[in-house]
Order: structure tokens, then C-alpha cells, then sequence
């Protein structure tokens, strides 16, 4: 499956909860799962 992800701010530029959250997610799902992060760039 193909998974993308798209926020506003990506971890490890920014470090709050919700980003790393995300990252994480993404970062278990990408063993099985075709995963993309797209983000702003700051």
C-alpha cells in the first residue's frame, strides 16, 4: 500500500509531539508499506 503523509512542519526540524508521532507511524508502517512524508519547508 501507498501511504502518504502531509503536515505542515516534519520531525526532526520540528520536535513537538505531533510530529513525532507522525514519524514514528510512518517509520513502522515503511516496513511493510511504500511511505512518503511531505512536508513545508521552513
Amino acid at each position: 500500500m501507498k501511504i502518504a503523509f502531509i503536515y505542515d512542519a516534519v520531525y526532526p526540524w520540528i520536535k513537538g509531539g505531533a510530529e513525532k508521532r507522525i514519524y514514528e507511524i510512518g517509520r513502522r508502517l515503511a516496513d511493510k508499506h511504500e511511505v512518503h512524508w511531505y512536508g513545508i519547508r521552513w
